[in-house]
């Protein structure tokens, strides 16, 4: 499954100037995806998240600025303001949406905190439970299908269908502890 990587800098930047970066520094196909500058967003089939943890310094220096960068599922609303923290707290690091969330708790962001809350309020209760399990029993199929009592193909449509709707990969580490950390965190709030 496609990542995306979210990017914001601190100046505007030429979509050109952006895509040309991209393309040099990267040998697999990207996409890229431009949204309104100082955003942008591209997708990679790869997991490029080693290399882009060492190419940020290398592209801040190229580019004359600093960049914000997360790894997230979709670039909707709270994914922007995802990004906007991890800009304000952590510049040039490369942050999946666990991290971020997990600063916004350190640092009180309420604003963002409400948002994590509701994140899944358009979710059926049925499918996080189901996600939730399936953490509580270490990514196995065989457990948390016994431990619910549902068939494993049960178990399979759920996370699916989870996925599809939500673009959250629970077999992924960095949607894995995104979606364990809004479950502790909506439990408790």
């Amino acid at each position: 499954m496609a990542k995306l990587y979210g990017f914001k800098f601190d100046r505007e930047i030429a979509d050109q100037q952006w895509r040309l970066l991209i393309a040099h520094s990267f040998s697999s196909p990207i996409e890229p995806v431009t949204e309104k500058p100082p955003t942008f967003f591209l997708y990679s089939e790869e997991n490029i998240s080693a290399s882009l943890c060492e190419l940020l310094p290398v592209m801040e220096s190229d580019l004359a600025c600093q960049i914000g960068a997360i790894i997230c599922h979709n670039n909707e609303a709270f994914t922007q303001a995802a990004l906007d923290l991890a800009f304000q707290y952590q510049r040039g690091q490369l942050l999946n949406l666990a991290d971020v969330c997990l600063i916004a708790s350190i640092k009180n962001e309420v604003a963002f905190l409400n948002q994590l809350k509701n994140y899944f309020n358009d979710t059926e209760e049925e499918l996080l439970h189901t996600a939730i399990a399936f953490l509580q029993n270490s990514l196995s199929g065989l457990k948390t299908a016994e431990h619910l009592y549902i068939h494993r193909n049960t178990l399979s449509y759920r996370l699916n269908k989870l996925q599809q709707l939500k673009k959250l990969n629970i077999h992924d580490f960095d949607d894995a502890a995104f979606l364990r950390f809004w479950y502790f965190y909506a439990r408790n709030n």
